[in-house]
């Protein structure tokens, strides 16, 4: 008897591309402080409460970003009372992803290329990205199924590490 796969018969797993999600909201002092210093990041709608904005002064100065001053409940309603925005939110564009040949390229000549299996949790992902940052690694490989949507919130490493989606 032949065994049956529990797949068999089933529709394949749609691919996950968060590119068609629309503008990425990035949410926390740290994520729109690192997406504020990244030159390739483009800067749309940034939200900011006045503490926000008197925290993140000299990143918005250097950008020449003008920010629209909210309350915290508003970003509440925007974001959900769950969230943890910390009075900050941008919304902006993906990044380009590098190809797999770029980042091992880029591997051989500076830190270490981080690789990632099946790690779901956004806080773990942040947690990995701020350390990736701290040790100098070259970038983030992460798989298309079984990962966090690409920028949840509050990855504070986000926009300083180059990542890439595979399989």
């Amino acid at each position: 008897m032949k065994h049956k796969s529990p797949h068999q018969g089933r529709p394949p797993f749609p691919r996950r591309d968060d590119r068609d999600d629309g503008p990425v909201r990035l949410y926390g002092i740290h994520a729109v402080a690192a997406a504020l210093a990244n030159p390739a990041r483009a800067i749309g709608r940034l939200v900011l409460t006045d503490n926000a904005e008197n925290r993140l002064a000299t990143a918005i100065a250097e950008r020449a970003a003008r920010p629209e001053k909210v309350m915290p409940r508003d970003l509440d309603r925007l974001l959900g009372d769950d969230a943890v925005h910390q009075g900050a939110l941008l919304e902006t564009e993906h990044l380009e992803e590098p190809t797999l040949e770029t980042l091992a390229e880029a591997c051989a000549t500076s830190g270490p290329l981080i690789v990632l299996d099946q790690v779901t949790d956004p806080h773990n992902v942040g947690a990995i990205l701020r350390s990736a940052a701290v040790l100098g690694a070259s970038g983030l490989i992460m798989t298309r199924r079984h990962s966090p949507p690409r920028a949840r919130g509050r990855a504070g490493g986000f926009g300083q590490q180059s990542r890439a989606r595979h399989g």
